[in-house]
C-alpha cells in the first residue's frame, strides 16, 4: 500500500476507516444514491456506444469488463468524489492497482522470502499504478484538509476520512490516501463478479425479469421510505445468485453457461472465504489447533451448498429468501451470517 504499515495487532491500524465504511458511508447513501444512479446511466451508455458490436439493432459487450469499469466508476465517484473522473490514466489506475495486488499476493506465495522484494518489485510494475494513483489523490486530500474538515460540499470516503481523524494526532494527507486506497482494493473484483453472476442468473432464468420489474417500479412510484429498503425480491435474488456463485470462487463465469456439473466435489473445494493467518498458536474448542503461520480458511461453496441449511441447495431459487407474502425479507443480502460467510464474520464482516 506504498509503504503503509500495517500491524498484526487490529487497535493498533486505527478504527477511523471503520466507522466510515460501516456509519457514515451507510447514513449517506440516499444522498449519494442520485449521483451514482446518473453514473450508471452514462456508464452503461459509454460502455455500449464505444465497445460493442452491434447486429440486427443488439449491441454485444464483453461482461465482465463492462462491468469492472462500471463499479470502479461508481466507487470512485463514492471514494474520491469528481475531482479526478476525466484523468484517463488515473481511471485506468484504479482498475490496475487491485489486480496487480491479487496477482502479486498469489507469486508471493510460492517466493522464497529473500526473493519477495524483488519478485513483488516486477510484478507490481514498479508500484506503477499505486503510485500514479497516490500522486494524482495526495494534491486532492491536502487541498481538503487546508479547508474545514467538515466541508459539507463533499460527500465521499475521502471527506469522511478526513472529518474522522482524530484530534490529537491527526492523520497526514499520506496515511489517508493509503488506508483508503486499501479500502479501494477490496471494492472492486467482488462487487463486479457478483453483478456479472447476478446476470447470467437472469439470462438462465427469464421468468424472474417481469417480477422484479414490477417490484422497482411500484417502490420507485412509492415516496415514503427508502425504495431499496422494499425491493425485497430485488435483494433476494441477488443474494441466491451470490449464494450459488460465491465470487470468491476461482470457476470462471463462462463455465456457469456451460452448464458444469456442480454436482462434483472438487469444484466446492476451491471456494473459500474468511482467510486468516494465525499471529499467535491458537486451539478451539472442538480441540482442533492451529500454528503460528497456519492459515484457516471457510469453504463458502460447500456450506452455501449444505442441504441442511439450504433446502434443494444445488437449485435456483431467486425468491429463497422472501417470505410468502413477498414483501418481507427472511434475511437481507447483507447481514452477517454463519452460513453466509460472503461479508466474513464477527467484527472484522464487511
Amino acid at each position: 500500500m506504498d509503504g503503509l504499515i500495517v500491524h498484526d495487532v487490529r487497535n493498533a491500524n486505527g478504527s477511523i476507516h471503520f466507522r466510515v465504511v460501516g456509519s457514515l458511508l451507510r447514513s449517506h447513501l440516499p444522498n449519494l444514491h442520485p449521483g451514482i444512479h446518473q453514473t450508471v446511466v452514462d456508464t452503461f451508455a459509454s460502455e455500449l456506444m464505444s465497445g460493442g458490436k452491434t447486429f440486427n439493432e443488439w449491441t454485444s459487450v464483453r461482461i465482465f469488463p463492462m462491468v469492472k469499469n462500471l463499479i470502479r466508476t461508481t466507487n470512485s465517484l463514492v471514494f474520491f468524489g469528481k475531482d479526478l473522473t476525466n484523468d484517463a490514466e488515473y481511471l485506468k489506475a484504479l482498475l490496475q492497482y487491485p489486480e496487480d495486488v491479487v496477482s502479486t499476493s498469489e507469486v508471493l506465495r510460492f517466493t522464497p522470502t529473500f526473493l519477495a522484494p524483488v519478485v513483488a518489485s516486477i510484478m507490481m510494475r514498479r508500484g506503477r499504478a499505486v503510485k500514479h494513483l497516490v500522486k494524482s489523490l495526495l494534491p486532492v486530500v491536502e487541498q481538503r484538509m487546508k479547508r474545514n474538515s467538515q466541508d459539507s460540499e463533499q460527500m465521499d470516503i475521502f471527506q469522511w476520512m478526513i472529518g474522522s481523524s482524530p484530534k490529537k494526532s491527526p492523520w497526514l494527507a499520506t496515511k489517508i490516501v493509503q488506508v483508503t486506497l486499501g479500502l479501494w482494493f477490496g471494492s472492486i473484483h467482488q462487487p463486479a463478479m457478483a453483478i456479472v453472476y447476478a446476470l447470467y442468473d437472469l439470462c438462465q432464468h427469464p421468468q424472474y425479469i417481469e417480477a422484479l420489474r414490477e417490484e422497482m417500479t411500484r417502490c420507485e412510484e412509492n415516496k415514503t421510505g427508502d425504495p431499496f429498503e422494499e425491493m425485497v425480491l430485488l435483494d433476494s435474488f441477488l443474494k441466491e445468485s451470490a449464494r450459488f456463485s460465491p465470487s470468491d470462487s476461482r470457476e470462471l463465469p463462462k463455465l456457469r453457461l456451460a452448464k458444469l456439473p456442480f454436482e462434483n466435489p472438487s469444484i466446492d473445494t476451491v471456494s473459500v472465504s474468511l482467510r486468516r493467518k494465525a499471529i499467535a498458536p491458537y486451539t478451539f474448542t472442538d480441540g482442533l489447533s492451529v500454528k503460528f503461520g497456519d492459515v484457516a480458511c471457510v469453504p463458502m461453496r460447500a456450506m452455501m451448498r449444505d442441504e441442511s441449511k439450504y433446502p434443494n441447495a444445488r437449485t435456483f431459487d431467486g425468491y429463497r429468501f422472501v417470505t410468502d407474502s413477498q414483501r418481507d425479507s427472511v434475511a437481507k443480502l447483507t447481514d452477517v451470517e454463519t452460513k453466509f460467510p460472503i461479508w466474513g464474520y464477527g467484527r472484522r464482516a464487511w
